[in-house]
Order: structure tokens, then sequence, then C-alpha cells
């Protein structure tokens, strides 16, 4: 967890994904968790609905767990009932970890995180290394629980948006099964347009609901013209929302939550993302 504001993530995204088209296998209801499911419904399984918001990178290390963490503690602080989720990790648990203290709830490790590869990278390099399979889409039998428990979830997703889980399975395909609106943290300095535009027509690609983008400065030990002029031109030229900058935060105060749920407070319109 080196430098100022240190970005969690391992799994790189590599926006080349971009080109190949996958086609939607899903209908999508934004804003609520559905699993009334056809094998749920003939299994006699209806759970309820929850509402939730599912965040993506437009990169790697553009410090998506950090935003993720002070979003859930401070809706917590507001008195939201509210959960994480991690589907997919790979390489490490620290970020599920972090965003289980940020969010102070009891649930096991392997029940935020359902689905954990060995190697620090794509889910879908890392299982052919390892020599295994999994089932992405078994993912709302395993999350049932937290939809039970919880008013609000946060979910996480892995490296940026494209990363690849399985061959036809993707980073965006997890708020596509869910059934979730999506937040894009994408990082304040120069490059960030371009970035942001990929994930922003990904996103629409996927028929999926944006909520808007927060833009983090966690490497900006200064805000110059690319920085003060960024968030304008995405908001222009995509018309999506800037809903927040969320500002540097000192290596030091990483893990005060409670200064992570101020920031949080200040700089990102939570209302919108209720």
């Amino acid at each position: 967890m080196g430098g100022d504001h240190p970005p969690l993530g391992k799994c790189g995204c590599p926006h080349a994904a971009l080109l190949f088209h996958r086609a939607p296998n899903f209908s999508i209801m934004p804003g609520n968790l559905s699993f009334h499911s056809r094998s749920n419904r003939k299994h006699g399984c209806i759970v309820k609905r929850a509402k939730g918001i599912f965040i993506t990178g437009s990169d790697t290390n553009v410090g998506k767990t950090i935003v993720a963490a002070a979003i859930a503690r401070a809706l917590k602080n507001r008195g939201v009932n509210v959960g994480v989720l991690k589907p997919f990790a790979s390489g490490s648990w620290e970020d599920t970890r972090f965003i289980k203290r940020a969010a102070n709830v009891a649930d096991d490790l392997d029940q935020i995180t359902p689905f954990y590869f060995k190697y620090p990278l794509a889910p879908f390099t890392s299982m052919q290394l390892e020599k295994r399979t999994i089932d992405p889409k078994s993912l709302k039998n395993r999350i049932g629980h937290l939809v039970r428990k919880y008013q609000f979830l946060i979910v996480e997703g892995i490296g940026g948006a494209a990363v690849p889980v399985t061959a036809s399975f993707d980073a965006l395909d997890i708020p596509k099964e869910l059934r979730l609106p999506v937040l894009i943290v994408s990082h304040l300095s120069l490059g960030t347009i371009n970035h942001t535009f990929l994930t922003i027509e990904y996103i629409k690609r996927k028929g999926l609901q944006l909520k808007g983008v927060v833009l983090n400065a966690h490497s900006c030990k200064r805000r110059g013209l690319a920085e003060k002029t960024n968030p304008r031109v995405i908001r222009e030229l995509t018309g999506v929302p800037i809903l927040g900058i969320f500002p540097r935060i000192q290596q030091k105060k990483i893990h005060d939550f409670e200064t992570l749920a101020r920031a949080a407070e200040k700089h990102i319109e939570l209302d919108k993302l209720l």
C-alpha cells in the first residue's frame, strides 16, 4: 500500500478488450439486485430485491477500493445498513479486508469475495495457470445471504471494466448479472479523458445504467491544467455527470475510515447513488 493514496487493486485492465464485442445475455433492470431468476423460481427460492451500486475503475490502480470504502463508511454513518461485496479478487485478500473493515461488517472474507484467484492477474489468466474453472453466473446463488441481510450493497469490481473473468464473462458482466447501476472511478490526471471515455462506451455497449464518474486525485501532488479541466471536458463531451472529485489522502490516514467517510460526504454526491 505504497504512496500517499494507494489504489489497492492489482488486476490490470486491457482496454484492447473493448474491441471484442460480447453479446448481452441478460435483460437489465437498473438500480436493484434482482434474484428472481427462472432457476430460483423453479426451486421455490424468491429472494427480496436490494439496492446497490457496482463500482468499476477506468483502469487498475485508480483507487476504486479507497472510494468504495469511503462510500461504505459514509453510508454506515448515515444509518444505512450497508454491506460490501468484491466477487472476484486475485493475488491478495487486501482489498477484501479493507472494505470489510470500512463497512464494519462481520461477514467472512470468502463471503465477501466468493471467487479468489492465486495470481495477481486477470482471473481468466490466473485460472489458466491454476488449471481450474468456475461458473461466474453462480454468483447470485453465492451472495443471496448478503442481499437478505443488507439494505444497500456496494459491489467492487476487479481491475478495469473489461478485465476477463472467463472467455465469455468480464468485469462488467458482474453488474449485468446482478442488475446493478455502475459508478466509474477514474484518476484525475492527464490521460483520464481517454480511459474514462473508453470505459463509458463499454458500459453503454453492455446496456448498463451509469450513475456517473468519481475522479480520484490520489496521485495528484498538485493540480495542474489537466486536473483543472478534465472534469469539465468529460462532462461536456459524454453527458455523464461527475459525481465528485475525491481528494488526495495521506498514507497515514488511509486506514482512518472516518477520514475517508468525511471525504466522501464532502466531495461525493452520495444521495445520487442511493
